[in-house]
């Protein structure tokens, strides 16, 4: 067997086992796999010595596609000349790729595209013969967009689709925009954690793009790889051919499980901040300002404390706050705030199971309703699981072992002592999501625990939101064990 050649790591951190096995398989043609299910198996691929034109790297979350893929450009910026890079993304993810390429080193100017500003991108085409431009899905349905990426995209531009899938409808201009385009490309990347939330036929348009099944249609590929059934045997229940359909995913894709791919069991930290509507944010401003809030109803909110100040605004940035009487007062529908969206987003996009802590007892049972299709399961106070006629036993046993249940809602006072709360080996919790914070050092480091101990298969994942820099500041407190209390007073007595 030839020599097999090694990856050059090029960016400011140091690889991951999953991101060095991404890049062999795309960009120097051979597979070698070094995760502890399959360890040393060598094959070349078709395109053995070189890099792919079209590839895929179904990663999950955590192990890394977005360094890979900067690491990826910067690789054929050296070796090719390739030394264009064009990301499609989320609108959500769409700045993350720009503070990644800054914070890895990217060696080139970048640009991150607002559809409300063109100007911007215009000069940054016009200006630069090398880069890294970034755009949200959406644009691509817009002629005057479409001009300007369509003077960046030639054959030395890195092509990316980040959460390929958003592409997955063949009758949308997301799709046959970015077609066109991937067609001028030099090389295409496909990117994406949950390849086929809705079935196999999620598939094709991301296949598609990475310059595969030329010769197969939609509806072709639907017919051979799709099961159908349902009323008049429209709708995707399971695949069929999956030998062959898994032949080609391992030729033309690299599909990573973090169980299978993680270098440690330590725990990472996400910070995501969001922003608010502007019912929110007026009522937000008040309360930080004033001390006091007026609603929609006439009456005032105030308080007397910092501390207790600062609960009434991370109620704000939940949607609602109490009243006087205990009363929880809307101040926007809970599923149309920013911060929900965000969620449910996120969760779109994880394939493990997730708990999601939050403190008051409004925001729990706002979540237990709105994620009605994850099959969540719920702790809570007792009088609330008796009034929902739940039992908290049986909740933990669904979530841990019914494979339906994706989501486990937990007031962070209820679950906080004596629930493992792991999932099982074949289906794990490696995700914990702080919708709110309860700012008591003992719950949150109880809450962290309740999904890590023997037999966790791999490193959790824990997000917390932030609307204000207090909420930072109380968050970075309570990863780091400090007294919340006195980061709160210090705040308000320096002033925001």
């Amino acid at each position: 067997m030839a020599r097999m050649p090694e990856v050059n790591w090029l960016l400011d951190c140091d690889p991951r086992p999953a991101q060095i096995e991404a890049l062999r398989r795309s960009y120097l043609g051979y597979r070698l796999k070094e995760h502890r299910d399959d360890a040393g198996e060598m094959r070349p691929l078709p395109w053995f010595g070189r890099p792919a034109n079209g590839y895929g790297h179904f990663m999950e979350m955590r192990t890394g596609k977005t360094p890979t893929a900067l690491n990826e450009f910067m690789l054929f910026k050296r070796d090719h000349g390739v030394n264009k890079m064009f990301v499609l993304a989320p609108n959500r993810f769409k700045p993350n790729w720009g503070l990644e390429a800054e914070r890895f080193g990217i060696d080139a100017p970048i640009c991150v595209f607002h559809s409300g500003d063109r100007r911007e991108a215009e000069q940054f085409v016009r200006s630069n013969s090398e880069g890294v431009l970034v755009a949200n899905y959406e644009t691509l349905g817009y002629q005057k967009s479409m001009r300007i990426f369509d003077a960046w995209v030639d054959n030395k531009t890195f092509m990316v689709a980040d959460e390929s899938v958003a592409m997955k409808n063949p009758q949308s201009w997301n799709f046959k925009n970015s077609m066109l385009l991937s067609k001028q490309a030099a090389a295409t990347r496909a990117l994406t954690g949950l390849p086929a939330p809705q079935g196999v036929t999620d598939l094709w348009a991301q296949l598609r793009f990475t310059r595969k099944l030329s010769s197969k249609n939609f509806y072709a590929f639907r017919a051979r790889y799709a099961e159908m059934g349902g009323f008049k045997s429209r709708k995707v229940v399971g695949r069929k051919n999956t030998e062959e359909l898994e032949g080609l995913l391992d030729e033309w894709t690299f599909r990573a499980r973090l169980v299978d791919w993680a270098d440690t069991l330590d725990s990472d930290y996400e910070l995501v901040e969001t922003k608010m509507s502007d019912k929110q944010q007026r009522a937000y401003d008040e309360m930080e300002r004033d001390f006091m809030a007026w609603l929609d109803s006439g009456e005032m909110v105030s308080v007397e404390n910092a501390v207790t100040k600062h609960m009434k605004l991370s109620q704000i940035s939940s949607g609602f706050v109490y009243d006087g009487h205990g009363r929880a007062q809307e101040i926007a529908p809970f599923n149309k705030t920013p911060k929900f969206e965000d969620l449910k987003e996120r969760l779109a996009l994880i394939q493990n199971k997730t708990i999601i802590f939050a403190h008051h007892r409004h925001v729990v049972e706002q979540l237990y309703t709105h994620l009605g299709s994850y099959n969540p399961a719920i702790i809570a106070g007792g009088a609330d699981m008796s009034r929902l006629g739940k039992n908290p036993v049986t909740e933990a046993n669904k979530f841990n072992n019914d494979p339906a249940c994706r989501v486990m809602v937990g007031q962070s006072a209820a679950i906080k002592y004596g629930w493992t709360l792991m999932g099982n080996p074949n289906d794990p919790c490696l995700t914990s999501m702080f919708y709110e914070n309860s700012y008591s050092l003992d719950t949150r480091a109880q809450c962290e625990a309740r999904n890590m101990g023997h037999g966790q298969v791999g490193p959790i994942h824990v997000l917390d939101y932030w609307t204000s820099p207090i909420e930072k500041e109380v968050v970075g407190a309570l990863r780091d064990k400090k007294s919340v209390s006195d980061v709160i007073m210090g705040y308000y007595k320096r002033g925001p």
